[in-house]
């Protein structure tokens, strides 16, 4: 049974949207970049066919990884028309709060609480870190636009034409896994954490055991995530965590297959993951280290902005500069290692693990990338958009529609 869906009505005037845009909480982000707007209204209908892809260039450690991979596009989400308008799936994360820690000061034994700053061992929550939100979801042309509003470049794929052969080529298989994404996985409607006046679809996947639950957003993705392109349903796990944004074309294309009834022909039944050198998994590891120890140092507004040097001239500069190597490995352990295992999140900041993988011979990052699953890195069988070509987007139609994208 086909899902019908409202578009959001909008409820503020464009100038009302400016002045949510300047009051957004500070933990707004895209897969741990700055966000000023996260909401937006704009025109309801944009130049993505169903089931395109949407790519756009973006700044932040995300893209520092994908550079230093010699790739560039750093978001990518789905285009859906349907009968309540068009929207888009993806997954993508806010950045993950400051990890506190009170500091007393005494004088003459008498000690009183001077404040907070980050824990210098541990300065990001390690379970926002680990389960990114709001993760897996479904967003209208206003959370869409508030969404890449501040991208470097916005790019549509043209899907290729339909085929008079019986078999399922890739504009079938195209939308097929837009209309699979659409219909058929399980959802809430929660209300936005930008403007509770509006709100967006929260995707969730049914395990075999029967569980349903919601689909974090996860970073080890970016290192393994062999298992969420090629295996189809499968519930949350520390080990398991989440879905990266490249994967949900994937993981749509593998549990459309599953259930479908079209005649594929010889295409593969799984999109393949791109396995990567030990050496460029350094690479990309390094970039990540060091763009979150970067932005730390430089007292990014926003994220460490105050916090971080709050007490730098109390404790000295090498307690910014602790904190700061500190929150950098607690990230690209998570990026390496994934979540601990009893599920309690991302919490380590030791320099030894990844060390020792530098130093070694390992087997590097198998996961896709934006690029992988758009065919512009190369990678094979990126599956049916890698067929299609680019241009750029734009947002057009009559009216207005208002929506955030987390």
């Amino acid at each position: 049974m086909i899902k019908q869906r409202l578009l959001v009505i909008p409820r503020l005037t464009l100038a009302a949207v400016a002045v949510l845009a300047i009051s957004a909480p500070p933990r707004a982000g895209r897969a741990f970049e700055p966000a000023d707007h996260p909401c937006f209204k704009t025109a309801p209908t944009w130049n993505a066919t169903n089931g395109a892809l949407v790519s756009g260039i973006s700044k932040g450690p995300v893209a520092a990884i994908f550079t230093a991979l010699n790739q560039s596009r750093t978001h990518v989400m789905m285009a859906h028309v349907t009968p309540g308008g068009y929207w888009a799936t993806e997954s993508t994360t806010l950045q993950p709060s400051i990890h506190k820690t009170t500091v007393k000061v005494c004088v003459l034994g008498v000690c009183v609480k001077a404040g907070q700053i980050p824990e210098p061992s541990m300065p990001l929550e390690p379970k926002e870190l680990a389960a990114g939100a709001p993760g897996f979801s479904q967003i209208n042309m206003g959370g869409a636009y508030a969404y890449w509003i501040d991208a470097t470049q916005v790019f549509r794929q043209v899907s290729p034409r339909p085929s008079a052969s019986p078999i399922c080529k890739y504009n079938c298989q195209i939308n097929g896994v837009a209309d699979w994404l659409w219909q058929n996985v399980p959802y809430d409607q929660v209300t936005s954490a930008a403007d509770s006046s509006t709100w967006y679809y929260s995707l969730k996947s049914t395990d075999p055991s029967g569980t349903t639950a919601h689909i974090s957003y996860g970073v080890h993705q970016f290192m393994d995530g062999f298992m969420r392109a090629t295996v189809g349903m499968t519930g949350e796990s520390p080990s398991n965590r989440g879905l990266a944004c490249s994967q949900v074309p994937a993981w749509g294309y593998r549990n459309w297959v599953l259930q479908t009834d079209e005649d594929l022909g010889t295409f593969s039944r799984e999109i393949s993951t791109h396995k990567y050198s030990h050496a460029q998994t350094v690479e990309a590891g390094q970039a990540l280290w060091s763009s979150v120890y970067g932005g730390c140092m430089d007292q990014d507004a926003g994220f460490w902005g105050g916090l971080v040097n709050a007490y730098t001239g109390l404790m000295g500069q090498s307690l910014q500069d602790q904190t700061c190597r500190s929150a950098a490995y607690q990230v690209l352990n998570c990026f390496f290692q994934g979540e601990n295992s009893n599920g309690s999140g991302c919490t380590s900041s030791s320099a030894t693990p990844w060390n020792n993988y530098k130093a070694g011979t390992a087997a590097g990052a198998n996961s896709l990338s934006p690029d992988d699953i758009m065919g512009l890195s190369g990678s094979a069988n990126a599956g049916p958009w890698s067929t299609s070509t680019q241009e750029m987007l734009q947002w057009n139609g009559g009216g207005s529609t208002y929506g955030c994208f987390y």
